[in-house]
């Protein structure tokens, strides 16, 4: 994107964002990965994430930036328990619903078509709030962390996959993607204490990324 820092949730960034996860991206996605989760690590990560999370058929996750409901649908599938998503592109958010009725999942799992920083929900409604490789894109992800916080419940847990860099880094896929905004590990555990989040815990899913 040249350079220029455009902000999530804009109509801009919704057309990028529409522009770049479309329906010929979901056909690759599909022949190369053989699964609906976008993203490396993905799957793996997923899986080896949701293990210390404590989930229960009494848990409801809100997932931002649910995409094509991959990771969404897998919680619910193995844990029994609810999951809500949010998503920005129309396109995924479609792709999502659809792919839920096909697993018959949708009494489990629901989406809303919306922005991330705008979560249309009270305070204190979820147990859990994910993220799938997906929140680097925002470059002011303090306003990210406190909206998860406003909407978990008392002792609820964030838990988030993405990247993370010690040294400023530049994507060949960013002109076609947008750019992203990894942070070291000490800023990200800043950002989140900042945002009223304590006890915060780091894993390095760098091998899994690598089998990924």
């Amino acid at each position: 994107m040249g350079g220029k820092k455009m902000e999530v949730g804009s109509e801009e960034y919704k057309q990028m964002i529409m522009q770049a996860y479309n329906e010929q991206m979901l056909k690759v996605i599909d022949l190369i990965k053989g699964n609906d989760f976008y993203g490396v690590v993905a799957e793996r990560g997923v899986g080896y994430l949701a293990e210390s999370l404590g989930l229960t058929k009494d848990s409801h996750i809100l997932d931002l930036c649910s995409g094509i409901g991959g990771p969404a649908r897998f919680l619910a599938k193995k844990y029994g328990c609810k999951v809500t998503g949010v998503d920005i592109n129309e396109f995924s958010y479609q792709v999502a619903q659809e792919r839920t009725k096909e697993a018959w999942l949708d009494h489990l799992v629901d989406f809303i078509n919306g922005n991330a920083l705008e979560v249309p929900f009270p305070d204190h409604k979820f147990t859990h709030v994910f993220g799938c490789d997906a929140w680097s894109y925002f470059p002011d992800k303090l306003q990210l962390y406190k909206a998860a916080y406003r909407v978990l419940k008392p002792n609820g847990l964030i838990s988030f996959l993405d990247m993370a860099s010690d040294i400023p880094v530049r994507f060949h896929y960013e002109e076609y993607y947008g750019q992203v905004h990894p942070e070291t590990i000490a800023r990200y555990t800043s950002l989140l204490e900042s945002a009223g989040f304590d006890q915060v815990q780091h894993h390095d899913t760098t091998d899994l990324a690598c089998k990924d």
